[in-house]
């Protein structure tokens, strides 16, 4: 996408609080979306897409608490840890080894 029209586009959805940037991790600007607008988006996928969804959200939340646990991961960790419980403790969640593991990672991580 041009970059120009996403700037244009990402200013409208600001205008109407749809999202927002709320902070910079490493020089990078965090966009915010609305959770209406997750929650309309979730709604509309089919159950093969949540499956698939979910899959990618367990091995990214593993990936991110394997991390070594020194000072600056700890402070990271903390800044996302709600955005790891909310899919992990969410009625949907798969059972398996694999979110098990993320599951005791976490859990040792608090």
């Amino acid at each position: 996408m041009h970059y120009i029209k996403f700037q244009e586009a990402l200013s409208e959805l600001k205008r109407f609080s749809v999202v927002k940037h709320t902070f910079k991790i490493d020089g990078q600007e965090v966009l915010v979306i609305h959770r209406l607008v997750q929650a309309v988006v979730k709604d509309q996928m089919t159950e093969r897409d949540v499956k698939q969804f979910r899959s990618m959200i367990i091995k990214i939340c593993f990936q991110a608490f394997l991390q070594e646990r020194n000072g600056t991961m700890q402070a990271l960790c903390r800044v996302y840890i709600s955005q790891v419980l909310g899919p992990l403790m969410g009625p949907e969640a798969s059972m398996t080894e694999e979110f098990a593991n993320v599951v005791d990672c976490v859990g040792q991580f608090l």
